[in-house]
């Protein structure tokens, strides 16, 4: 397993020992995918997916608006909005519809999208790296250097019992629907290739970490990856 660092410094904490920063998923989202940023990083999203034509949903041009919608049940907290693609995005916390279509807006009421959507944001501290090295990746992430895990465990350990929290480790898998979770991503993240480390937080539990956490690993963790 391998971990991209943004400055050659940083390497030596890795091998030697020292503070690290564990952040907020939330730190990762931004409105555009690039580098290690995702518009959808920490959204919680699924949908019945009863898609009867995709095609269509992807090659649409113009956001729909309500005119393009026929909703019924509509339940909804928080500000949202109806989008295209690949089916439809919603901005917006605690999400419910119950019911939706999706209708193409060109007259010819071809059915994009039927089912149930619900969306939240539930945030957690990460850790994430790649299942891979390539130097086509270290520059899409917009890092300086590579090293690489020894064995994860013993680093997944002893995070955990600083952070107090029991951490998950998967492997992202990637989508082109709209469900997410925090390993679930788009389609278009699919280079990231991407490992993480991930500790759940309570809602209410998620204000003490503003800038995220650091915390201490011993010497050995990692080692320097001759990436030339």
């Amino acid at each position: 397993m391998y971990l991209y660092l943004s400055k050659k410094d940083y390497e030596d904490t890795w091998i030697n020992g020292g503070k690290i920063p564990i952040k907020l998923a939330s730190a990762y989202r931004q409105d555009e995918h690039h580098g290690i940023y995702t518009p959808d990083e920490n959204a919680m999203k699924t949908a019945s997916s009863n898609i009867t034509n995709t095609l269509a949903a992807s090659v649409l041009s113009v956001e729909p608006t309500v005119n393009n919608l026929d909703v019924t049940n509509l339940k909804i907290s928080g500000q949202a909005r109806i989008a295209y693609p690949p089916l439809f995005s919603v901005v917006g916390d605690d999400v419910k519809i119950d019911n939706v279509l999706v209708m193409r807006g060109d007259h010819t009421d071809e059915l994009l999208y039927s089912g149930d959507f619900r969306q939240n944001y539930a945030d957690a501290l990460i850790l994430c790296g790649a299942k891979i090295y390539h130097p086509i990746l270290m520059s899409r992430l917009k890092k300086e250097v590579c090293i690489k895990i020894k064995d994860l465990l013993p680093l997944q350990e002893v995070i955990d019992k600083q952070l107090g929290i029991k951490s998950i480790f998967g492997n992202c898998k990637y989508t082109d629907l709209v469900d997410r979770n925090h390993f679930l991503k788009s389609s278009e993240s699919r280079y990231q290739n991407e490992w993480r480390l991930v500790w759940e937080l309570p809602y209410e539990e998620v204000s003490k970490y503003p800038n995220g956490v650091e915390v201490v690993i011993p010497p050995g963790i990692a080692e320097s990856f001759n990436n030339w």
